[in-house]
């Protein structure tokens, strides 16, 4: 850091000072935040359970020699714990997953199952949610 810049949290953290100021005022662990928005992201995977299962999957990424992790929360979900492009993993041709937050998974897995099926979707991306729908 520049001697101007010691001393100052948002030049330690490379976040803008508006920002630390909100988190500060509203959460007592700011620092964790701070230093979790520095971390690199971890890619998480929907798998097609109708396609492989998720033995099979973490299998196959263990015979690449790739770490993952299973999701606590979700069967479906698996975290890549080390940076990979996705179509280079393991069943990505074969359509056995799909790049996808845990978060968003979480969400999907919350929609009521009502009737008629119609969804208003809102949202600029790629589809991914709506296509699991």
């Amino acid at each position: 850091l520049s001697i101007a810049a010691r001393g100052r949290v948002d030049a330690q953290y490379s976040l803008p000072e508006p920002l630390l100021a909100v988190w500060k005022k509203d959460h007592e662990h700011w620092r964790v935040l701070a230093a979790l928005a520095q971390s690199e992201p971890t890619l998480c995977v929907r798998l097609n359970l109708d396609r492989v299962s998720r033995p099979d999957f973490i299998h196959a990424l263990d015979q690449q020699g790739i770490a993952s992790q299973e999701s606590p929360l979700l069967p479906e979900a698996v975290y890549i714990t080390e940076s990979h492009y996705p179509p280079d993993l393991p069943g990505y041709s074969k359509g056995w997953f799909v790049v996808q937050s845990e978060a968003n998974q979480m969400l999907m897995n919350s929609l009521p199952d009502i009737q008629p099926k119609r969804l208003l979707y809102a949202c600029c991306a790629s589809g991914g949610k709506s296509g699991l729908l």
